[in-house]
């Protein structure tokens, strides 16, 4: 007897960390379930993990690029409206199951046939009786979740994550809902149960249904491109959905616009604190709406920001180490550099307080080559100091290419942004939000 399950993994280069969920998948009873394997463009190989006989079919896809997670869980739920699937178990890679995780998430839909999408409580992999996510609910005047903080988490929410989730085929097929590709990833986990509860049906989570994986918040630090993703598509959701509370009157261009004069003046805020990546994260967060640009976006590369060779300018031989580097950060920093750049006259980690380094900018205009810094801050006076800037991180030597007219521009172009969407509502915003929003068959 076929299946009704058909469980969607979307991997990427993670072969070791996939072949712990399957086998972990492996000790699940009932029901019966398939799985199909969408391996995003990937350097590792996957073959050898899919010898082994993990008790249910795994149909592997190796794709040719990286689409990201919502057109590859789509490609899952077309696959599973072809073979006739009842149901459709989308999971992260990195995480694991229990023996019952599938069986009380299927008895939440039998019972219960207004449900489109239910979830698991996830628990922390290191701490197995630690509840990290039960679901959540979603503030659309804050643009942000709320934790579903229930007695016992059990219930109706607005949205269950994607580390583990199963819908309803049936209701994917009859009105045409899919995960939205626009956002390649982060929020899609959001937008997809949201489409359903637009349509009248529920959204529920039941902690019963336990899945284990890594603390977030703990694991996963918040870096510039993620940022920019999750700024940019919170956004892009608030368009799309125009909530409920403000939908049929101005107050809905007013909140929105709040929220964007909030992330602009954010990323001239951020730059003159010294965080320039932050500060482009922000400011091309909100561009990115404007201009009707979603789904993939390396905002280290729109920024000029090299990770893998020195700027250009570098000629001289003399490499200087910072004094504070132990003998194997000075061997590694060298290597690094003799690696990247053809080495550099003058490195420099400027300390002190703002008036010392105010004062030595002043005394030093473009002295250097590289200014190097060991925190993870940039200063806004470091363009006066040299021609480039270089951190040393765990993954190698990143160069960025210092202009103080590039932190100019990030200031008025923010500004002049603002203006523009004030402007978008009184032209031509109906076709700005038809060009913005993403729809089945359309890529």
């Amino acid at each position: 007897m076929k299946p009704r399950v058909l469980a969607i993994i979307t991997t990427y280069n993670r072969p070791r960390i996939c072949k712990r969920l399957l086998e972990s998948m492996s000790r699940v009873g009932s029901p019966d379930f398939d799985v199909i394997l969408l391996e995003n463009r990937s350097d590792s190989d996957y073959r050898e993990i899919l010898k082994k006989d993990y008790g249910f079919r795994i149909s592997h896809k190796a794709l040719d690029d990286n689409y990201g997670l919502p057109i590859t869980f789509n490609m899952g739920i077309r696959h599973a409206i072809r073979e006739g699937y009842e149901f459709v178990w989308v999971l992260d890679d990195d995480t694991e199951v229990e023996t019952d995780t599938l069986r009380y998430m299927v008895e939440q839909m039998d019972k219960n046939p207004d449900v489109a999408v239910t979830g698991s409580g996830i628990f922390d992999i290191n701490s197995r009786e630690r509840l990290l996510h039960a679901g959540a609910f979603f503030d659309f005047r804050m643009l942000t979740p709320v934790p579903n903080n229930g007695k016992d988490r059990t219930g109706d929410v607005d949205y269950v994550a994607d580390c583990s989730s199963l819908a309803r085929v049936s209701l994917i097929q009859e009105h045409n809902i899919f995960y939205d590709e626009s956002y390649f990833f982060h929020v899609e986990d959001i937008d997809f149960p949201l489409m359903f509860k637009e349509k009248g049906y529920r959204v529920t989570v039941d902690p019963r249904s336990r899945i284990f994986h890594i603390d977030w918040a703990e694991n996963y630090p918040a870096r510039s491109s993620l940022i920019h993703y999750d700024v940019r598509n919170m956004l892009y959701m608030f368009m799309k959905f125009r909530p409920r509370d403000f939908r049929w009157s101005g107050l809905f261009m007013v909140m929105f616009r709040r929220n964007v004069y909030y992330f602009l003046f954010a990323s001239i805020f951020t730059y003159l604190s010294g965080n320039i990546h932050l500060a482009h994260a922000f400011y091309l967060s909100v561009m990115d709406i404007y201009s009707c640009r979603m789904y993939r976006s390396d905002l280290y590369e729109r920024i000029g920001f090299n990770k893998n060779s020195g700027p250009g300018m570098i000629e001289n031989k003399e490499i200087v180490v910072p004094e504070e580097f132990t003998d194997p950060e000075r061997r590694r920093f060298r290597e690094l550099m003799e690696e990247r750049t053809e080495g550099c006259r003058m490195v420099f980690d400027v300390r002190g307080s703002f008036f010392g380094k105010l004062w030595h900018a002043l005394t030093s205009w473009k002295k250097y080559d590289l200014v190097f810094i060991s925190n993870h801050r940039m200063h806004p006076l470091y363009p006066f100091l040299g021609k480039g800037l270089i951190k040393m991180e765990d993954n190698g030597l990143h160069v960025y290419d210092l202009s103080y007219a590039k932190g100019m521009k990030l200031i008025l172009n923010a500004a002049l942004l603002g203006i523009k969407i004030t402007m978008r509502r009184l032209f031509g915003y109906k076709r700005w939000r038809q060009r913005l929003i993403w729809k089945p068959g359309r890529t």
